[in-house]
């Protein structure tokens, strides 16, 4: 995302969210995944805790995470220039 200037859950000419967690090998024999995704960007200083409560303000981003269906998460974290991208996905095959 970040090289790509592409803040987005779909960025031009990169795979949708199903194929790019496919590539990380966790969809190895899943018959009918379920995949939820979160991002943040914060251009000023943010802790993990101000992150979540951010999320967690959102209806849709409160429902996705809390939904009980996902049993795994994986994140992902670039800061560069005082900014921070975040993504978690969130799984369940």
């Amino acid at each position: 995302m970040r090289s790509e200037q592409c803040f987005s859950h779909d960025c031009p000419g990169e795979p949708a969210l199903k194929e790019r967690v496919r590539r990380t090998g966790y969809l190895r024999g899943a018959s009918d995944p379920q995949l939820g995704e979160v991002l943040k960007f914060a251009a000023d200083e943010i802790t993990p805790r101000e992150m979540v409560n951010e999320w967690m303000r959102s209806d849709a981003h409160e429902a996705l995470i809390l939904r009980n269906s996902f049993e795994d998460a994986g994140a992902g974290i670039s800061v560069k220039d005082n900014s921070i991208l975040a993504t978690v996905v969130l799984g369940h095959k």
